[in-house]
């Protein structure tokens, strides 16, 4: 049996299947990064969903496309981690980006975006994936991601932007205060997902002015910086995987009209459609 598993730094998706792609099991975890977590954190994390851990021993490959997985030695975290938990399996890891590329294929040549936590790019011609600018995280970069919205709200917030019934709502639905602020950006764990957890918060209040602006140039700045660097961006459908392109697709269309893109698909959570790919593309060939 085959364990795929899309991961990104929030949420990690599983599904358990045979070469034919019948579902034989789901389960749900928190989210991986090896930037931000050790193999010991990961594999603990994997542990506790008790369903998941239990069918370790009937799995024989996992296929692990995750966030962070961006170099030789973060995908070693991420092997040494699944290796410990499923001890009987193949492991095969890959970019998160590798996934949203596979899920969001559909034959033709096209640009395809993540855009949920973080943020990234890619050229897709269904075999070769090419990557022309680099993910430089919620810190440096991530435009038009959930962290990168959170940072723009949270930033609003302490610089007293903010209409009192706003600040109100934050400090009473998500405890934000400067110290607990500070905590969880600069000395806690997984950071970008403090700050995209504030995604709906935004999506609540994205009619009112600062926000829709928020939005807008978030947009704006990610599709300048990560779409239109490849040649022909304005010929090619450029496909969405991810939270944020999802729950914010109308704004995202207003942005992709005013730089001259077409948006092909939004997809949501790419699981079941990364399954397919494997099952057409990579089962048969093993």
């Amino acid at each position: 049996m085959y364990l795929i598993a899309d991961s990104g730094s929030t949420k990690c998706n599983w599904l358990l299947t045979n070469n034919d792609g019948e579902q034989l099991g789901r389960y749900d975890t928190i989210g991986f990064n090896p930037l931000f977590q050790s193999s010991e954190d990961i594999a603990l994390e994997i542990k506790q969903n008790e369903a998941l851990f239990a069918i370790a021993p009937q799995v024989q490959k996992v296929y692990y496309y995750g966030a962070g997985v961006s170099s030789d030695a973060k995908a070693r975290i991420v092997r040494r981690a699944l290796s410990h938990v499923f001890a009987g399996a193949e492991v095969i890891t890959g970019h998160d980006l590798t996934a949203a590329a596979y899920a969001s294929y559909n034959g033709s040549t096209c640009i395809c975006c993540i855009l949920g936590t973080g943020s990234n790019s890619c050229l897709f011609d269904g075999n070769h994936l090419i990557e022309k600018v680099p993910s430089l995280g919620f810190i440096l970069g991530d435009e038009g991601s959930g962290a990168y919205f959170g940072k723009q709200l949270v930033s609003a917030y302490l610089y007293n932007k903010l209409p009192d019934d706003m600040v109100r709502e934050l400090e009473k639905g998500y405890g934000l205060t400067k110290t607990d602020i500070f905590e969880a950006v600069y000395q806690k764990p997984r950071p970008n997902v403090y700050l995209a957890r504030l995604a709906p918060f935004i999506h609540k209040h994205k009619h009112h002015p600062l926000l829709a602006d928020i939005l807008h140039k978030g947009f704006v700045a990610f599709i300048t910086e990560h779409v239109l660097c490849y040649e022909n961006a304005k010929q090619l459908p450029v496909n969405f995987v991810g939270s944020i392109a999802h729950i914010f697709s109308n704004e995202l269309h207003k942005a992709a009209e005013e730089c001259g893109i077409t948006i092909g698909e939004i997809v949501k959570q790419p699981i079941e459609r990364l399954v397919k790919y494997h099952v057409e593309r990579v089962f048969n060939q093993e």
